[in-house]
This record gives structure tokens, C-alpha cells and sequence, in this order.
């Protein structure tokens, strides 16, 4: 995450601490955990999306959600 340069060199007040904290460049783990989090830029989810790979996962899923086999033959006897 990247801070936003508007923001860089400016005080901000944090409600979790209860005081300004001037923002600075090196210090974004910090502010994320104390709550300032409208500092840094907003970046969209990536997706990728591949067609082939998706019909292959299709075609060898064979059980429910249960993780069971739903296959006639059972490969152990009762």
C-alpha cells in the first residue's frame, strides 16, 4: 500500500491514539494498524480469468461439497 503524496508531510488525527500523527514515507505497516487507513491509495482487486484452466478443474470435480465420491462403485466394501 502506498501512501497518497497529498497526505505525506501533513497531520493526521488518530482516533485509536487519541493525537495527531504527522505521515510519513517507510511508516505504512504503522498506519494501518492504528486506523488511517483513508491515506493510501485505493488499487482494484486484480483478476485473471483463464477458460481452459477453469473447465479442466470442472471436468475432474467429481464429489459434493461433503468431499465424498457420489460414484455407483465404492472403492472399499462394507
Amino acid at each position: 500500500m502506498e501512501i497518497l503524496k497529498k497526505y505525506i508531510g501533513s497531520m493526521q488525527w488518530s482516533p485509536l491514539l487519541s493525537k495527531w500523527i504527522a505521515i510519513e514515507r517507510g511508516k505504512e505497516d504503522f498506519y494501518a494498524k492504528i486506523g488511517l487507513l483513508h491515506i493510501f491509495e485505493k488499487r482494484k482487486a486484480k483478476l485473471i480469468k483463464d477458460a481452459k484452466i477453469r473447465e479442466e478443474l470442472n471436468l475432474n470435480n467429481d464429489s459434493d461439497s461433503d468431499r465424498t465420491d457420489n460414484s455407483e462403485s465404492s472403492s472399499l466394501s462394507i
